[in-house]
């Protein structure tokens, strides 16, 4: 069984542990609540236990082609068959990718790009719409036309009102 991995916090505990055993010098006695309570205020949880290992940490993402390795590679998108893809390349393979490309380019139809799901779902109906249909019931009743207090009204009344108006 693994070992339980320490947080920085309990590990700062047990080195204070540590620390009081030898300068008490009672054995394997640990932290008392009282001791505890004095010390722990007292931990800076956000660092490692001493100053000297305080260090900022730096994440460096190095981009590189995903033919031949070389650095400073841009992500190039691409769409093939209907399936989309993507690949990093570097300035010669991308040189390279699009000389490929160019005669087929050059001859197709560029399509507009898709729209997202969600920006395709219809917005709920205003206050507006919804005042409107009651005029059109108000008005096919008046016109002897049936229609329900609730619910959708058919396209035929809606376009028979909006003639009438």
């Amino acid at each position: 069984m693994l070992p339980r991995l320490r947080t920085r916090f309990e590990a700062e505990i047990a080195q204070f542990d540590v620390v009081i055993r030898r300068r008490c010098g009672r054995g394997r006695r640990r932290l008392t609540q009282q001791t505890r309570r004095e010390v722990l205020p007292k931990l800076d949880t956000r660092c490692a236990w001493r100053d000297d290992l305080r260090m900022a940490k730096t994440t460096v993402t190095h981009i590189t082609d995903d033919i031949d390795g070389s650095k400073d590679a841009t992500e190039v998108a691409f769409s093939f068959a209907g399936v989309d893809y993507v690949i990093d390349l570097g300035k010669k393979n991308a040189a390279a990718m699009e000389k490929a490309l160019r005669p087929y380019i050059d001859h197709a139809t560029k399509v507009p790009a898709r729209t997202s799901a969600s920006s395709r779902r219809k917005s709920p109906r205003s206050d507006a719409s919804r005042r409107d249909l009651t005029k059109v019931r108000e008005w096919a009743r008046e016109q002897g036309i049936e229609v329900s207090d609730r619910g959708r009204v058919s396209a035929s009344v809606i376009e028979q009102y909006e003639a009438a108006n």
